[in-house]
């Protein structure tokens, strides 16, 4: 997990914003990223507030940080359809979403 934020940290500090929006394709993509690598479907506020506007960012790196923050221990497939782990972050960021597998 820390090996994984380092990456996004590094990817946000020497990239620059270029126009202050977030590219929905790039939230589309970490969304069913997450859902194949994890079964968690994030909520588009979630993925919003972890990609910085302007910014260019690996969906598979932000979407497997979701997945880590959601499975603490590996115990995300014991967890019932639909419901999220309390508390999950990415860094400041809550992740909110809800299992679909």
């Amino acid at each position: 997990m820390r090996h994984i934020l380092c990456v996004i940290g590094a990817s946000l500090s020497i990239s620059s914003c270029a126009n202050g929006v977030i590219d929905q394709s790039k939230i589309d993509q970490v969304q069913t990223i997450a859902v194949a690598v994890c079964g968690f479907l994030p909520t588009v506020e979630t993925v919003a507030n972890l990609i910085a506007p302007g910014i260019s960012v690996v969906p598979s790196v932000v979407a497997q940080a979701i997945c880590d923050a959601v499975r603490p221990g590996g115990m995300a497939s014991a967890r019932p359809r639909g419901t999220a782990p309390q508390a999950a972050y990415v860094g400041k960021v809550k992740i909110e979403g809800q299992f679909v597998r």
